[in-house]
């Protein structure tokens, strides 16, 4: 309950995050929840926003780290890699037809 605090987690959200997903509560928290929330810092996910990230969300505390969450993520930064080079490619490439 602590930990949900320094998350910035309200005793609203927990009993949102309780009444969603009451088996977080059960969960270790060295070994399940912590190394989730420093995924969320690794990727860019700001300390302050985490705890609402838990609360709208709290079925992500029981998804395995290795086979879902990573990833599903990591599918998702590729993509967006993918989407941005493509549209840069784009515009370099109307640049060049433009004379630029």
């Amino acid at each position: 309950m602590k930990y949900l605090y320094h998350l910035n987690v309200s005793r609203d959200g927990m009993k949102r995050m309780l009444l969603v997903q009451p088996t977080i509560f059960c969960l270790d928290l060295e070994t399940v929840i912590a190394p989730k929330v420093q995924f969320l810092q690794d990727i860019g996910v700001r300390s302050d926003a985490i705890g609402n990230v838990l609360v709208k969300f709290p079925p992500v505390l029981t998804y395995s780290l290795y086979k879902k969450i990573r990833p599903v993520v990591c599918s998702h930064i590729l993509l967006l890699f993918v989407l941005v080079s493509a549209t840069i490619a784009s515009i370099c490439l109307d640049f060049t037809i433009l004379g630029f």
